[in-house]
């Protein structure tokens, strides 16, 4: 499976920062850290998947192979800090998520930020589904992707956060409703390498005028509209008394 995504509020979120040193923490193909490498930053990813790498390699500056499951053991192969640490989409799919943060934070420069995106396992669509007795895994992304080991909710996702001691400073989501429609009905699972996403006209049509929209609407009920949660956070430890907030 290749994961070619480009989460659109984490994305607007980074989309002014230039000249900064970023590690893509499961890059996938490369498609996000494509975006901020083009904009003057210096951006290094992790994959466990060597076809993976291969196209994400002529997008980045490094890609490092491993499986984050045992980042620990490899965090010597990184250099030695990063201005940001991005995390989109896959601390959910880990054995111990708190264990790779904590194993990953320390490579966080003074000032650093850490963006985080996370599933929101209360949206509609799984709410309905459980309504009617259904918890149907999905082999072509969502929620309920089959390769998620972890599923969070807005609070538990800031009690992981705020237990792998990070300050939680904003909260942005990814509206549920498109996203769903799409993984739904018109995304089919495949092991062929995807098309560049961030070339897509559908990609660039939705990002200008559905989903201004769609966020608006859903910010009326996140917890239930989001299909995602999009975290800005930093190091607790900065903050006098060391104690997260957010």
């Amino acid at each position: 499976m290749f994961y070619e995504s480009i989460n659109i509020p984490l994305w607007r979120a980074l989309r002014e920062i230039r000249g900064k040193a970023v590690l893509d923490v499961g890059c996938g193909t490369g498609a996000l850290g494509e975006l901020l490498q083009q904009n003057g930053n210096t951006v290094e990813g992790i994959t466990w998947s060597a076809e993976e790498a291969r196209i994400a390699a002529a997008r980045l500056a490094k890609v490092y192979v491993f499986d984050l499951n045992s980042a620990e053991r490899h965090r010597t192969e990184l250099r030695r800090s990063y201005d940001m640490l991005v995390f989109a989409d896959v601390l959910e799919h880990l054995l111990a998520p708190r264990g790779t943060l904590a194993a990953l934070l320390p490579l966080l420069s003074p000032g650093g930020k850490v963006y985080v995106s996370l599933p929101n396992i209360a949206c509609f669509h799984v709410r309905l589904g459980l309504l009617c007795g259904g918890f149907e895994m999905s082999k072509s992304g969502g929620a309920l992707d089959e390769t998620h080991l972890h599923f969070y909710t807005l609070k538990t996702a800031r009690e992981l956060l705020r237990g792998a001691d990070l300050e939680i400073e904003k909260v942005d989501f990814v509206p549920a409703p498109s996203v769903w429609f799409y993984q739904a009905f018109l995304k089919k699972a495949s092991s062929e390498p995807p098309e560049r996403m961030a070339g897509r006209k559908d990609f660039r049509f939705y990002e200008r005028w559905v989903y201004p929209l769609e966020h608006l609407v859903a910010s009326a009920w996140r917890t239930l509209l989001a299909q995602q949660f999009v975290f800005v956070c930093r190091s607790a430890a900065e903050k006098p008394g060391g104690a997260a907030a957010g």
